[in-house]
């Protein structure tokens, strides 16, 4: 979940309610636009709130919703829940209808209101869940795996090695790396070298003095590439806490 305001004491507030809620969600929290779409993505958002206004510095700003309009144009956020907040209901209203979003919460805010919407938000996301599968074909033989499944994929002679939580480690053969992360399509999955894939659900920790990465659940370890460091570097220190 993502929250993006530039009002420090709305995105307290709209945090306790989440964890009220959902004690265990995680949740993101940002005050600028660029750094919330960078968020979507790297992350998998199952819901936006997202304010209106994110600079109130500029008279009239309505940078929210320049940032809601990039989410709807990244393919797996096209009926993701969007939940908008401002005070200007009659932009409100005419971003509900063409940015097709979920709800609006106008400021200042009623907490029943909002902890009902956001429970209602809650409940469509879980509807909206699927368990997303990868289909894979060898020998003749079409089969479906869950995304959230897989841990990690190496690729090793042609022939892709896939390691998953139920189902232990299967083989795929003649497809690259690069086939395998367009096929998959989920912004948790990223490429830690010439040949590896990790989702980043299974991420315990990374370890860039040996450049490995260490998976939770006695997973092992992956190894990070010479031309990955930087960018998993980067992209790992942007992380917030949960």
């Amino acid at each position: 979940m993502l929250i993006v305001s530039h009002n420090n004491n709305m995105l307290t507030k709209l945090k306790d309610i989440i964890r009220r809620l959902e004690s265990d969600c995680k949740i993101l929290i940002s005050s600028k636009e660029n750094e919330a779409y960078v968020y979507a993505l790297n992350y998998k958002i199952d819901l936006f709130l997202v304010d209106i206004v994110l600079n109130g510095k500029v008279l009239n700003d309505t940078s929210g919703l320049d940032l809601i309009k990039n989410i709807r144009s990244i393919k797996h956020y096209a009926f993701t829940p969007i939940v908008m907040i401002s005070q200007f209901e009659d932009i409100a209203l005419q971003t509900y209808r063409d940015m097709h979003c979920y709800g609006f919460i106008e400021k200042p805010f009623d907490v029943e209101y909002v902890k009902n919407l956001i429970k209602d938000a809650l409940m469509f996301r879980e509807s909206m869940s699927t368990n997303e599968k990868i289909y894979f074909r060898d020998d003749g033989i079409i089969f479906g795996v869950e995304k959230e499944t897989i841990v990690y994929a190496e690729s090793i002679n042609h022939v892709i090695y896939i390691n998953t939580t139920d189902r232990g480690q299967f083989q795929v053969r003649y497809k690259t790396i690069k086939r395998f992360l367009d096929e998959i399509d989920d912004p948790n999955m990223f490429q830690c070298s010439r040949n590896t894939v990790v989702n980043r659900r299974y991420i315990e920790n990374i370890d860039n003095v040996n450049c490995v990465i260490k998976l939770e659940r006695n997973y092992g370890k992956v190894e990070i590439g010479v031309t990955f460091r930087e960018a998993i570097k980067d992209l790992f220190e942007n992380k917030i806490n949960w």
